[in-house]
């Protein structure tokens, strides 16, 4: 009973961090930043040039390519499904990496409680993924097509 209320209420917490996040994600934040359109130019390169796969992309001051990488399969993934590869894709991309950032604290301080804190309970695993489930700097940084 207490691993099912566990996967339930672990349901709940990322329901409601994937509800903050991708809630008109199309519209929210409005316009499009400097960076996130320098990251969708990169993520289309990588996706329509096979040539080009970059270990470190020297443009906009020098990023780490993983976010270009990912916004490029959810560019495919759009156009698979006959969307338009553009900004939405690239803040979905950031909205899903957002809510796994929830699981992961949720899993992290599960960890940290069981390595022998005497004084966290087993509530601070919930505490604390649902403080950043909420965060309204992180649902804001989440919801943008940019590199964290």
């Amino acid at each position: 009973m207490f691993l099912r209320k566990t996967w339930v209420g672990l349901f709940l917490l990322t329901a409601a961090a994937a509800i903050l996040r991708l809630w008109q994600i199309d519209s929210i934040p409005p316009g499009f930043h400097f960076d996130e359109s320098f990251e969708g130019l990169e993520a289309w390169r990588i996706l329509t040039d096979p040539t080009y796969r970059p270990i470190f992309i020297e443009g906009n001051f020098g990023v780490a390519p993983a976010n270009a990488y990912a916004n490029a399969g959810m560019f495919g993934i759009f156009a698979l499904f006959g969307g338009e590869p553009g900004p939405t894709a690239m803040r979905v991309t950031a909205a899903l990496f957002g809510v796994l950032g929830v699981l992961a604290t949720w899993l992290a301080a599960g960890e940290l409680r069981q390595l022998g804190a005497p004084r966290l309970t087993a509530a601070f695993p919930w505490l604390a993924a649902a403080l950043l489930a909420t965060t309204r700097w992180h649902i804001h940084f989440s919801r943008m097509g940019i590199e964290p």
